[in-house]
């Protein structure tokens, strides 16, 4: 199957922006930014650490990854978004460029989703318009309707028999569910999805196997692991839930810098166990050949971030605002929840 750049813009998006002028909504222009990315919420939970192999401590070999990503049938796909938010009197705008890109033999092919909602806890405002959406906690709702975006173009787009790489935790708070349902739609299509985390107070390891020895699981993974080394596979277990149960490790894939985790379902982990050390490899080959050694991530990833970012800079925001006519609020920023 072919796979050609495109540019997707949800249905609504220009009548909401219609809708927001007519309803008089007004944002602040004092502070526009770039485009930047938000944190979702990881997750700590209830329940078990156990250690899937022997070793603590696994070398990993970016040429074998190279090799592994030219001679596998595995196409290699990558996950990002960026976000604008933008407050107002009368509730919060939030814009997202979703943004997956496929890794052909010749190019990067961009495949980036634009969207925007906005939410209120006026239900006059909400009475008046078909578009504008009620919310007792915007930062909720945004969060649902943005994996549900995500979801969407993920189920659609990202090709069959690949592996695809995806910025963020596959368990986070409210939105654990619907990572969880992506998962098992991607897997349906024999696609691997691979969650990456660069960032997190996470402490499963350290709560279940080193208590009182590290701050959190980041610290024990950096003091441990050496350049071009991973941990063991480490398989929490949840209290209540047998769906929550994922896979991950740490990669470090330089000195002087805070490793990786990569996580997947445990559902992922029975159909591609046998091709995990080969993964980690192309991970590790991907992390090099990003060649930022002060911000980490898959090379794949990092070019769909950009992308996300660079179609957000396209929007004229100061248009739509200004025609909007709204009474501003303090602070308009690009920074997420």
């Amino acid at each position: 199957m072919d796979y050609y750049s495109k540019l997707i813009v949800s249905e609504d998006f220009n009548k909401l922006i219609t809708e927001l002028q007519s309803s008089h909504i007004n944002f602040n222009t004092d502070e526009i930014t770039t485009p930047s990315s938000f944190k979702t919420s990881d997750y700590n939970g209830n329940g078990n650490i156990k250690v899937l192999e022997n070793e603590n401590v696994i070398n990993l070999n970016a040429e074998l990854g190279y090799e592994y990503i030219q001679n596998n049938n595995h196409i290699i796909s990558g996950y990002d978004e960026s976000l604008i938010s933008i407050p107002a009197l009368e509730g919060n705008g939030y814009m997202f460029a979703h943004s997956l890109v496929i890794l052909n033999p010749e190019k990067y092919i961009p495949i980036v989703k634009l969207s925007l909602n906005f939410y209120t806890k006026s239900r006059t405002l909400v009475t008046n318009s078909t578009l504008i959406k009620y919310a007792k906690d915007p930062s909720v709702k945004s969060k649902i309707d943005y994996v549900q975006d995500k979801s969407e173009l993920l189920k659609n787009y990202t090709p069959p028999n690949s592996i695809i790489f995806i910025d963020g935790p596959l368990i986070g708070g409210q939105l654990s569910q619907l990572n969880i349902n992506l998962n098992g739609d991607l897997l349906n299509k024999n696609i691997i999805p691979i969650f990456i985390v660069k960032n997190s107070d996470s402490s499963l390891i350290i709560d279940n196997l080193y208590k009182g020895q590290y701050n959190s699981d980041f610290e024990f993974a950096f003091k441990t692991l050496k350049k071009g080394q991973r941990t063991n596979l480490y398989m929490y277990q949840d209290a209540y839930s047998k769906n929550k149960n994922k896979i991950f490790t740490y990669i470090k894939p330089y000195d002087n810098v805070s490793p990786i985790r990569f996580e997947l379902h445990e559902e992922t982990y029975k159909f591609y166990k046998n091709q995990l050390n080969n993964i980690f490899n192309c991970i590790y080959y991907l992390l090099l050949s990003q060649g930022n050694s002060k911000n980490p991530q898959p090379k794949i990833v990092a070019i769909a971030e950009a992308y996300a970012r660079e179609v957000l800079k396209t929007i004229n925001i100061n248009d739509i605002i200004f025609k909007s006519g709204l009474v501003p609020t303090m602070n308009y920023t690009r920074f997420g929840w």
